[in-house]
């Protein structure tokens, strides 16, 4: 179905900031596309939607109608081949006809020349998602590059966009709404060597996203697009969004915070929402070949990561690698005491305090004990939930350590909140081990 003369905020913040200015502007209005798995005529089509289609809507896409166009926020449903991935996936709804229809997947946009390139799309994607997620601000990607640009125009004026963001920029963006982001350096640069293992990298990146927090990915790109009559080449800086993750392709769910080996789902604005990242077999190097179904044999596409940003709630003071280690050592030392198996893997993840009092009546019914005293402590606005398991993740872990996320590093008096392996539970953890 086709929305003609629709009317898209984001492009109308982007037509008043810059278009509107033009001798020649574009229209105002730009063109909606809704999709469905099935067929309908234009005969039947409001009696279509009301009985099947809300169940058979499959996404929507926005076609700005500037030179050249540009897709605007848009979300289609996540292929089915993408079968063993953890990705983002958060309720995607729009209005059409006096009815609501919801997809559940990531959203995309691609870049606009004008007023938004890769790092301003990749920064408007992960914040749009923690709109949904934590309930951050909602920004439009203009507004981002304001923002990001205002203060401090590095390449002159913010608008048009000539060159990209870059890492500072973008940490002054997402500062500015209260997402104080973590920034992680990797790889090589000139002559400074990684500060990040290959390890280090994909524990940060998946407990992020496995809490809900996508990921900002830098750095140098190399493409070679065989679509169309001509061979294309594009090389350089670029800017992706990490929004899903697997563990072990070859099918062992190893322990997150040893295996190396992950493949990540990014977010791309020149080629789609779902591209698969594989680093390549050089482990001291950050450099992986990029893939999307739909051009696997035309592009051959090539990103050599070196900066990581993590945009992370302000009153988030903990940080993830910190909590998985902490975890480990204070589950380890509990297994210890009590003469238990220690677990073989750990995973962490980011939630709010109420929440996790929500998500423990849904824990098994042997562990009623512990789920009743959980739900009877204090818990502040953030909790890292450090998860053990043996063997593999797929089952119910075996041991969890409940840590402040709003408490510092080195303050383990007041950090650790609870600690279980099975039945044994223990409060107040620093006092007893």
């Amino acid at each position: 179905m086709i929305e003609d003369e629709y009317v898209d905020h984001e492009y109308a913040e982007a037509y008043s900031r810059f278009y509107s200015h033009q001798f020649r502007p574009p229209p105002k209005n730009c063109v909606r596309y809704l999709f469905f798995s099935s067929e309908f005529d234009s005969e039947s089509v409001l009696r279509h939607l009301h009985d099947a289609g809300r169940a058979e809507f499959q996404g929507f896409v926005v076609v700005w109608p500037t030179a050249p166009p540009v897709i605007g926020r848009s979300a289609l449903a996540p292929s089915p081949n993408l079968e063993g991935y953890f990705f983002l996936a958060v309720e995607q709804a729009i209005h059409a006809l006096g009815m609501r229809f919801v997809v559940e997947s990531a959203p995309f946009a691609s870049k606009d020349y004008g007023v938004s390139l890769c790092a301003t799309i990749a920064t408007w994607i992960a914040t749009d998602i923690l709109h949904d997620t934590i309930g951050s601000r909602d920004v439009s990607g203009v507004e981002l590059t304001l923002l990001a640009t205002g203060y401090d125009p590095k390449w002159g004026r913010p608008l048009p966009q000539h060159e990209g963001l870059d890492a500072q920029q973008i940490v002054r963006a997402l500062t500015s709404l209260d997402l104080g982001p973590v920034v992680h350096y990797f790889g090589f640069n000139g002559s400074t060597p990684s500060r990040l293992t290959r390890t280090e990298f994909s524990e940060i990146v998946c407990t992020y996203v496995r809490s809900g927090i996508p990921v900002i990915l830098l750095g140098e790109s190399k493409v070679e697009d065989k679509r169309g009559p001509r061979l294309r080449s594009f090389e350089g800086r670029h800017a992706v969004t990490a929004i899903g993750f697997r563990w072990n392709p070859n099918g062992d769910m190893d322990d997150a915070s040893r295996s190396s080996t992950v493949d990540l789902l990014i977010h791309d604005d020149r080629y789609g929402c779902f591209g698969k990242f594989v680093l390549g077999s050089n482990e001291a190097s950050f450099e992986g070949t990029v893939s999307f179904e739909s051009d696997r044999d035309e592009v051959e596409y090539k990103l050599d990561l070196d900066t990581a940003i993590v945009p992370l709630p302000r009153h988030v003071s903990l940080q993830g690698g910190d909590a998985i280690s902490l975890g480990r050592k204070y589950i380890s030392e509990l297994a210890d005491k009590l003469d238990r198996t220690i677990p073989t893997s750990f995973f962490a993840r980011l939630v709010a305090g109420v929440d996790l009092k929500e998500e423990s009546l849904d824990w098994r019914t042997e562990l009623s004990v512990v789920s009743a005293s959980i739900r009877g402590l204090a818990l502040p606005r953030f909790v890292w939930v450090i998860e053990g398991f043996n063997d593999a993740f797929i089952n119910e872990p075996i041991a969890r350590a409940i840590l402040d996320a709003t408490q510092l590093r080195f303050a383990e008096n007041r950090l650790v909140l609870a600690v279980h392996i099975e039945r044994e539970y223990r409060l107040d953890i620093p006092s007893i081990l």
